[in-house]
């Protein structure tokens, strides 16, 4: 008997019953799970930055067009009122880009099945010690048995088997991606003054030319902008999710051949 080794009776099943003067284990090999991982992603929201905002103005009417770039192009609205901003006159149409939508969590798995097995097997421990010769009879193998993934110990038992009780499986994530989709804009508040006092004209700011009635050639010297909450908040798993194997009381049963 190799040193630190068990003398065990082995079968490729679980109804054949145990020789005489043995310990009966069920171990399985092969653990799989169909379908156990998918990829998901998290709910945590995103959220719509106050700044920086860039700035488009063109011409008004049926069909605005915001050709040209304001100077300067992007505002930082760093306070509650600023004047980084184009201050001179403004024609029919203005375009406000928001920045686009920050933050949120994705990427996750989640596990929605249950372990089988590849094989049910039947391992009988013997009292047999030392240079004893058991006699297991019909239907099993003799070998031998010892705790943990390991090798083979001699060249009488070469055949081995991995088995445990039982087994548990995590998820990967590795390959698991997620795309957040978020749509922010938000309301530009124009005053003419520099402090940020009278009534506003109030353009909307969502990455679109609009016509912005009442600003034709009127100078506005300060801003406010007010973000809405995201829309359209989405966030799309793809990829895979495998699942990694942990057998329960893992051992080595190697038998002759």
């Amino acid at each position: 008997m190799p040193g630190g080794w068990t003398l065990v009776a082995f079968a490729g099943n679980q109804n054949t019953a145990c020789p005489t003067n043995t310990t009966r284990t069920e171990v399985y090999s092969g653990p799989s799970a169909s379908n156990a991982c998918s990829c998901s992603c998290g709910s945590t929201d995103p959220t719509c930055p106050t700044g920086p905002i860039s700035v488009r103005w063109g011409f008004g009417g049926g069909n605005p067009s915001c050709p040209n770039a304001g100077v300067p192009a992007s505002m930082n609205n760093a306070s509650t009122c600023n004047t980084d901003m184009y201050s001179g006159a403004y024609n029919l149409a203005l375009q406000y880009n928001p920045p686009a939508a920050t933050g949120g969590s994705c990427g996750s798995a989640s596990s929605n099945a249950a372990v089988s097995f590849s094989a049910s097997d039947r391992e009988c421990a013997s009292a047999c010690t030392g240079d004893c010769t058991p006699s297991f009879g019909a239907g099993w193998q003799v070998c031998v048995a010892r705790a943990g993934n390991v090798a083979c110990p001699t060249t009488t038992f070469t055949q081995p088997y991995v088995v445990g009780t039982s087994a548990t499986y995590t998820c990967s994530t590795n390959g698991c991606q997620c795309g957040w989709k978020a749509t922010c804009s938000g309301t530009m508040e124009l005053f003419q003054g520099t402090s940020c006092g009278g009534t506003p004209l109030n353009v909307v700011a969502d990455g679109t030319c609009n016509n912005a009635n009442g600003a034709q050639f009127t100078t506005y010297s300060s801003y406010t902008y007010v973000p809405d909450a995201p829309s359209n908040v989405g966030c799309t798993p793809s990829g895979t999710s495998d699942p990694s194997f942990t057998l329960t009381n893992e051992q080595t049963i190697c038998c002759s051949p």
